[in-house]
């Protein structure tokens, strides 16, 4: 439970990286990209989760399909805006970028701490990072209404 969320919170964050480093995009292609890998990770850690734990219980396997796709869709949407904006000042390109990681990791963790406790801790942890997503939604939705009408 300790090092999980590290070993995969790197191996989400390296594609990334090396997509990033290769392909220099636009800044409008990095949050997508971000948010595809993410999505793709969580999409094969749920038929992994399947494939060595079964289907016995069908309404846990949702709840946790939703859960996890959601808990990786937000260390997505982190490090996608994150890099875009460390990514423009040269100087806080490795500091940023280690910054980012270390977010997504805790965030991480602290999912997997609520998610193993049981009760209503485990209830809260379901919902932590869909509301986490909705709150980023509306905030961009906010910030974008702004943009509009000053």
């Amino acid at each position: 439970m300790e090092i999980t969320p590290v070993c995969e919170e790197i191996l989400k964050f390296l594609p990334f990286l090396l997509w990033l480093l290769i392909f220099e995009p636009q800044q409008e292609e990095i949050l997508s990209a971000a948010m595809f890998i993410a999505i793709g990770f969580a999409t094969f850690e749920n038929i992994c989760y399947l494939a060595e734990n079964g289907a016995q219980n069908f309404y846990f396997l949702f709840l946790r399909g939703i859960a996890a796709r959601a808990m990786h869709l937000c260390g997505g949407i982190a490090a996608g805006y994150g890099i875009g904006f460390v990514f423009q000042r040269l100087w806080l390109r490795v500091i940023g970028t280690i910054g980012i990681l270390g977010f997504c990791i805790v965030f991480h963790g602290i999912y997997n701490l609520l998610v193993t406790a049981g009760g209503t801790w485990q209830k809260c942890g379901y919902l932590f990072p869909v509301i986490c997503i909705m709150l980023v939604y509306i905030i961009r939705l906010l910030r974008n209404h702004l943009q509009r009408n000053p």
